[in-house]
């Protein structure tokens, strides 16, 4: 039997959020298009074109070297809606060098 870490999941339930905005989001298919939908849905108008005019950069620096400059320009970008995005920041540093 193997033990669970804390905030751990197991199957499709959610992990419980008391007093505070569950900000998860479910990455189960294209990243940089559940990337867009999010940003369109929960992003400020006054942030979301430039926001996703950097995730278009990263969609094609992907497997590039290019990819890490446009991954920095992409937080920089995405520092003000991060609470937002953060979901999605280990999935792409995964893409790191890849």
């Amino acid at each position: 039997m193997s033990a669970l870490r804390a905030g751990a999941s197991t199957g499709s339930r959610k992990p419980l959020t008391i007093g505070s905005v569950d900000q998860s989001v479910n990455i189960s298919g294209d990243l940089f298009a559940e990337m867009r939908a999010t940003i369109t849905e929960k992003v400020p108008s006054a942030e979301r074109q430039a926001t996703l005019a950097k995730v278009d950069e990263l969609e094609h620096a992907k497997g590039k070297p290019s990819f890490l400059d446009r991954y920095k320009a992409f937080v920089a970008v995405a520092a003000n809606p991060m609470t937002v995005l953060q979901p999605f920041i280990l999935p792409l540093t995964q893409l790191i060098g890849s």
